[in-house]
């Protein structure tokens, strides 16, 4: 049938008893004691917010010089596609006329399928 100490038993092998040790030694569960706690405490609180803070400022500073370089971006892709000949807008190429048909020019012959 069941046995209520197998439970308890289970915990006592070796690793069980390492695990507690361990963690007796480690300060795991216990509150900080004094004035010197208290001090650390809020010294890594304004640590972890000044570093949050710093993070916050640099994306927005690098956002902002983004925006800033971006018509400057522009303009040296509109000269780009310029000196290429092609419509800054990117539908068709400049050297072509914009009402014409478009044809692909040089010699080609069309291939016909094989009567069956």
């Amino acid at each position: 049938m069941f046995d209520p100490n197998a439970y308890r038993n289970l915990r006592d092998n070796p690793a069980w008893r390492r695990a507690r040790e361990w963690r007796a030694g480690s300060g795991v569960g216990r509150r900080p004691e004094g004035a010197a706690d208290w001090l650390r405490a809020t010294f890594t609180w304004l640590a972890v917010s000044v570093l949050l803070m710093v993070g916050v400022v640099m994306a927005l500073l690098l956002f902002t010089l983004g925006l800033l370089m971006l018509p400057f971006l522009r303009y040296r892709l509109r000269k780009q596609a310029e000196r290429q000949g092609q419509v800054w807008s990117g539908e068709q190429s400049a050297r072509q006329p914009r009402d014409g048909p478009r044809v692909i020019e040089g010699e080609y012959q069309v291939k016909r399928p094989p009567p069956r």
